[in-house]
């Protein structure tokens, strides 16, 4: 029971009370001592006794959402508990300072850091879904570290909230700020009293004392008083009452009422709205207003003249108050203290904001002339016009600050060198957490990477470039640390290597060992180092096969998405506005954006290039005619290419296209070339490269081994048309300039003998080249290749003349001296190859058992265990295909020694299917197709990759039985049934399928057919036995689905596949089971709420005013038991009563709705168990019960891999995703459920993509529960179908619902 006196034991559990410092509104803070882990704790004991078990739940889930926020800018949250009827938070103890105790008006500099902290901690709460609701200086902290820490997450609500009984759990006391920066200085601590308010709002004093008595007894010493907060000091300067400071509660009458410090309080919440992120936005606007300026936005004299303020009166912009601030500073704080639809939405965009402004500097350092890059990359230098990327750039330096790799991947053209030059590796050096001053090492790998690297080392370094390369080929690992010791421990080294990919499409292969040795040696951490990349996706996969590098790709990989709406706004408009340039329409805008969105910036980039040239200067205006007149977005760039080219004389038009055909690759990226391959002291070259550099196609840089050229961006290669046919029509003579230029490279290597020169009919296909585009080493290789043609022509001839019996005597002996010689080579390299593929099945074999390990482990529920033993098999795959390839080079070597060797050719064969039979079982099915392809048609290999399977199937009862082949369409990538063919009645014997996809149709009744997805395997004899259930055990609605086998998990990459938190690719099997055709909607839901006594039906109805709420969710019923729905959209709030439509507002199509065919959301699990149960009591449903995720993937995918239920490609028309209503916020909502018909599953299901998430118990977790389907506010990428993500049981959201599973009767 409470009492008026509470003895304070000086210990409990693992926690020593040191001493006292600081009281407030909301508790008591002590210094605490945790006697486990031996440091320092905040402990605060909150005014609250006895709180009801419902506040206290509340309490405890929200506290455990804050203690979930894991960041530098949040104060950490360690634990919560209850001590004899007191709850209490132990927290992370700062040592520092309340920025309420900063002096004001604060210091520039300091502004803009302050700003950035705040706004991250407040990013990532936002993205865990957590509300600050009580942002202000007092619960700031800035540490000695310098690092601001945003205190008391998510508790000032759930404290303050009204108890059952209508009382009041805290007293409505003035706030007087904690002070949990005190030092402490000595170990007693002081006797306080805490006003708590007791059950039934009787606010009672309780004493607290030190002491490991348990007895209570009064305390009369006198209480030390909390002197008033430097802000309250402030506001009393300016004619403040101290009422004005109070802690505010709007309708207490509610669980959901509001709670704030008046100064803080957004206009919303004075009008009683509920807090959102934007109402923390404002609040933190306010703090960094009266920062800056020294007075609040807003002043009055008491709580209420504040509230009439906020609502009627627009705060004076910040530079009115404060000159002296930082103009785009200012501009960021006014636009937190607009309306909400003008605020930033959260902190994550108000963090981008604030991050941009860090990365331009200050408005004196832009850059003159063109702000916009065209097709160039941002440098370092052009960070003042770097817009659009703050988020991504604070993630990447996220990841270099704790991971020693970071590979930024991406598709072409969508930015990644301009985000590490211009964003990552300035910001990162500036923001060094470790004291250390980084500096950069840039290089491309180029065609000769080794070189490339000693060069670009020795320019750092104080070593020879001939000692650099021999440690480099030697002890690549000590040269590392070498490195990283001559750093200390005051300096770091950044190695930048952008695009990576050349070391896969450009590089030199015999320096590729070296290379990747070193690249590991960096990528495996040693302090003081850090190693940045960048690299194409599409090539991911060949970089990732790369030697000893490749095994680190996985882990490093951060994937560069194109850039948003919002940030390709930035991108266009805020170059030109540093400048005092203005776009005159939104419409221009929009084109711009829309053409950015459409994955081409760089085509918008040259746009906004050319539009900069083209504006009018007197007017600092861009127009729509200005975009005309450059041939809009997707025009500009050919236009402007084909102008560079068609001003040239014809002859240098000729020169131009050879150049180009040289300056892109087989696989048509840009290739780096220096002048003496391109030209070769060809005057109309040279003009010709001239003028491609002066019209900017081509670009020269400095590398590390000399000055090159190159395309000046890929976009180029893919837009500009007329080099695009001039790849097409040379596509055959290109891949023989590609191997000759392979071969003369390796016979230069060789010595430039008659090793390695092209056969006859190899000469007779470089002889189809013009000469004129040769280099001199390829001219080179050539001449040498029919010279030795002409000598071995010579000796045939004088083979059939009449010659002296001695000469033909000699002749023949050296014929058979060299025949001895071939023969011996032949032997040795297939001993070589013989000795490399045993080693590959070897690899194979491990492969196996790994991946066989690992699945059983993911299928066991063990994912940490089963992700461990998937990373081994990996490796060993690697490895594996590494040796298989070795082995194929091997046989390909014997056949270049001795085309007739039909053992080698038969080997080579045999080990090209085994490569390939081992690429599809780790998915690469790229890899898979291009090496059958070698596999010769009509070979006993060929037929055993495309062998046949055959099917037997049994069925209790007898049915009829048809089937048909899946055929996905190659363009909008569904998959549709074909060659449909009756089979006849069950049993069934063997019936012949080529390998694929099927579903089998089983005719139980002339009404109901259950169909039956399966997957033919290679040479596979599939037999089946299924029971079937009578048709009256199906309920209405309800899929009975047989058990069977299909394939879970992710074929996708790594990165993807870990993102999803799923399993890789592999097969499992379900029991049989019934699933919902739709998910659960409220009409449903509203049955089992009707059929629910009162008394239990409150615990389903949360809020006083017999409201349910998901986040932004209502359902509510009259005093008639009239029940209307009630959903936010946007800044819109819709509502409608039973029979009633909802209208969205901003859809062409599906406007109307009725809202009881929508999915029921805002569910938690206890809410779903509930409703489970009442439909197997109520025998509306036997066997009910939750969906496995096992279940629910088979449901929705059948049997083959797709990646959503109807095909590989989700149109926004398909499924209920944000692009569905064009990302309209007032159109974005729920959708009745089979209004999309379009991802309909092999099962017949639908909505399994987008609408609302669904719960499901999780198959890879024990113990866990998982969402499933993504939902109306997610894009396509999320709807695939193999996405989970692990949710904790007692979550509310309003895009989460359910799907009904159950056991089907035996």
């Amino acid at each position: 029971m409470p009492s008026s006196q509470w003895t304070l034991p000086e210990q409990f559990d693992e926690y020593r009370l040191v001493r006292m410092l600081g009281r407030g509104s909301m508790g008591v803070v002590f210094l605490g001592h945790d006697l486990v882990l031996d440091r320092p704790v905040a402990i605060k004991f909150l005014n609250v006794v006895d709180a009801n078990a419902r506040a206290r739940d509340r309490f405890l889930t929200e506290a455990r959402a804050a203690a979930r926020i894991q960041h530098p800018n949040v104060m950490a949250v360690y634990r919560v508990g209850e001590l004899e009827g007191r709850l209490y938070i132990i927290g992370e103890y700062i040592r520092g300072q309340s920025l309420s105790d900063l002096p004001r008006p604060a210091a520039a500099k300091d502004l803009l850091k302050i700003g950035i902290d705040l706004a991250r901690g407040l990013a990532c709460a936002h993205r865990m879904g957590v509300l600050h609701r009580d942002v202000k200086l007092a619960n700031a902290m800035l540490s000695e570290s310098g690092e601001v820490k945003l205190l008391d997450f998510s508790l000032a609500k759930l404290l303050e909230a009204t108890p059952e009984d209508g009382s009041s759990l805290v007293a409505p006391i003035v706030s007087l700020h904690d002070q949990p920066t005190l030092e402490p200085d000595n170990q007693s601590m002081p006797r306080v009293t805490i006003d708590a308010g007791a059950r039934g709002g009787r606010p009672i004093d309780a004493s607290l004392t030190a002491s490991p008595a348990r007895t209570p007894r009064v305390d009369q010493s006198p209480v030390p008083e909390s002197p008033p907060s430097p802000l309250e000091s402030t506001h009393s300067r300016i004619g403040v009452d101290k009422a004005a400071a109070q802690r505010v509660r709007i309708d207490q009458s509610s669980d959901n009422s509001v709670v704030g410090t008046p100064f803080y309080m957004a206009p919303e919440l004075w009008r009683g709205d509920p807090s959102s992120r934007a109402t923390d936005v404002y609040a933190c606007g306010v703090l960094l207003y009266i920062l800056a300026s020294g007075t609040p936005p807003l002043t009055g004299n008491t709580a209420l003249e504040l509230a009439r303020l906020a609502q009627e009166t627009v705060p004076k912009p910040l530079r009115a108050v404060a000159p002296w601030v930082d103009e785009r500073f200012a501009a960021i704080v006014d636009r937190c203290l607009r309306p909400p639809t003008e605020r930033y939405a959260s902190g994550d965009e108000l963090c981008s904001a604030f991050e941009a402004l860090a990365l331009t500097g200050s408005g004196t350092d832009t850059v003159g002339g063109n702000p916009y890059r065209g097709l160039q990359a941002f440098e370092a230098r052009h960070r003042s016009v770097f817009f659009g990327r703050g988020a991504e750039i604070r993630a990447v330096v996220d990841r270099l600050h704790a991971e020693s790799f970071v590979l930024v991947a991406g598709d072409s053209g969508v930015g990644k060198s301009s985000l590490s030059r211009a964003g990552v590796l300035p910001v990162f050096s500036e923001q060094a957490r470790d004291g250390r001053a980084w500096t950069t090492l840039s290089l491309m790998p180029g065609r000769r990477p080794l070189q490339t690297l000693v060069s670009a080392l020795a320019s750092k370094l104080e070593w020879t470039e001939q000692a650099l390369r021999e440690q480099i080929e030697a002890e690549p690992g000590e040269l590392v640390r070498r490195i990283a010791k001559q750093q200390g421990k005051s300096q770091g080294l950044i190695f930048f290597i952008d695009q990576l990919e050349e070391l896969v499409t450009l590089a030199d292969r015999h320096q590729l060992a070296a290379v990747g040795r070193f690249l590991a040696a960096l990528a495996e951490g040693p302090a003081g180092i850090r190693l940045l990349a960048t690299a194409r996706g599409d090539f991911l996969t060949r970089v990732a096969a790369l030697p000893h590098i490749g095994s680190h790709i996985n882990a490093a990989i951060y994937l560069l998405t194109p850039l948003t709406d919002s940030g390709l706004r930035e991108a266009i408009v805020g170059p030109a506005a540093l400048q005092d340039v203005h776009f005159d329409s939104d419409a221009l805008i929009e084109e711009l954006v829309v053409a950015g969105a459409e994955g081409s910036l760089p085509l918008m980039q040259f746009a906004l290039a050319e539009l900069w040239d083209a504006r009018d200067k007197a007017t600092r205006k861009i127009t729509m005619q200005d975009l005309e007149r450059i041939g809009r977005v997707t025009g500009a760039l050919a236009r402007h290419a084909d102008n560079v080219v068609d001003a040239l004389p014809a002859a240098q038009r000729v020169a131009v296209r050879r150049l180009l055909m040289r300056l892109v690759t087989i696989e048509d990226t840009r290739a780096s070339l220096p002048r003496e391959e391109l030209v070769v002291g060809d005057q109309l070259q040279e003009a010709a490269l001239e003028a491609l550099v002066h019209g900017r196609l081509v670009v020269v840089r400095e590398a590390q081994d000399g000055t090159v050229y190159e395309i000046a961006h890929e976009a180029l290669i893919r837009n500009w048309g007329t080099l695009q046919r001039w790849i097409s029509d040379e596509r055959e003579s290109r891949e023989i300039r590609n191997r000759l230029e392979l071969a003369a490279l390796e016979w230069q290597r060789l010595g430039n003998g008659r090793v390695g020169l092209w056969s006859a009919d190899q000469l007779e296909e470089g002889a189809s080249l013009e000469l004129e585009t040769l280099r001199p080493r390829e001219l080179a290789f050539l001449t040498a290749g029919q010279a030795q043609a002409r000598r071995a022509r010579r000796l045939k001839l004088l083979a059939l003349g009449s010659i002296p019996a001695l000469i033909v005597a000699l002749f023949i002996g050296f014929r058979v001296q060299q025949a001895r010689e071939l023969a011996q080579k032949v032997d040795e390299q297939f001993a070589l190859a013989q000795a490399s593929l045993a080693q590959a099945r070897v690899l194979q074999e491990d492969t196996a058992r790994l991946r066989q390990q690992s699945f059983a482990e993911f299928d066991a529920a063990r994912y940490e265990a089963g992700q461990i033993s998937w990373a081994k098999a990996r490796i060993a795959a690697t490895e594996a295909d590494r040796k298989f390839r070795s082995t194929i080079q091997g046989f390909d070597a014997v056949l270049s020694l001795d085309q007739d060797n039909s053992v080698g050719r038969e080997r080579l064969t045999d080990v090209i299917l085994e490569r390939a039979l081992a690429a599809e079982h780790d998915n690469k099915r790229e890899l898979a197709a291009e090496l059958v392809e070698r596999l010769p048609v009509g070979s006993d290999q060929h037929a055993r990759w495309f062998a046949p399977g055959t099917l037997a199937l049994r069925t209790t009862p007898s049915v009829s039985v048809s089937i048909a082949e899946y055929v996905q369409d190659p363009v909008s990538m569904r998959f549709t049934l074909e060659r449909t063919r009756v089979l006849g009645d069950t049993p069934l014997g063997p019936v012949e399928l080529a390998q694929g996809s099927y579903q089998l149709s089983l005719k139980l009744t002339d009404e109901l057919t259950i169909v039956y997805p399966l997957m033919i395997g290679r040479n596979e004899a599939l037999a089946l036995e299924l029971a079937l259930p009578p048709p009256e055990h199906i309920p209405a609605d309800f899929i009975y689905i047989p058990a069977g086998r299909f394939l879970f998990g992710s074929p996708d990459d790594e990165m993807v596949r870990r993102f999803f938190t799923t399993a890789p690719l592999h097969e499992v099997r379900t029991d049989a089971f019934m699933i919902a055709r739709h998910e659960t909607t409220y009409a449903q839901w509203l049955e089992f709420l009707r059929a629910l006594p009162p008394e239990q039906r409150s615990n389903f109805l949360h809020g006083d005013d017999g409201t349910f709420i998901g986040a932004g969710i209502k359902l509510s019923a009259s005093d008639e038991g009239v029940w209307s729905l009630s959903v936010s959209a946007g800044e819109r709030t819709y509502t409608a009563v039973e029979g009633q439509p909802i209208v969205y507002q901003g859809r062409a199509v599906n406007a109307n709705q009725d809202w009881r065919r929508w999915p029921a959301s805002g569910l938690n699990i206890a809410d779903v168990k509930a409703y489970i149960a009442w439909l197997e009591t109520s025998g509306k449903l036997p066997g009910a019960r939750l969906c496995t995720d096992w279940e629910w993937e088979r449901a929705m995918r059948g049997a083959d891999a797709r990646r959503y239920p109807h095909g590989d490609r989700l149109e926004p028309e398909d499924a209920n995703i944000d692009q569905t209503y064009k990302k309209v916020a007032e159109a974005m909502g729920p959708d009745a459920v089979g209004l999309h018909p379009g991802t309909r599953s092999p099962f017949g299901l639908d909505d399994g993509a987008g609408n609302v998430w669904e719960w499901v118990v999780s198959s890879l977790n024990a113990d866990e529960y998982a969402v499933r389907s993504s939902s109306y506010a997610y894009d396509d990428f999320s709807s695939l179908v193999v996405n989970r993500a692990l949710l904790q049981p007692e979550m509310r959201d309003t895009t989460t619902g359910l799907r009904v599973c159950a056991t089907p009767k035996q």
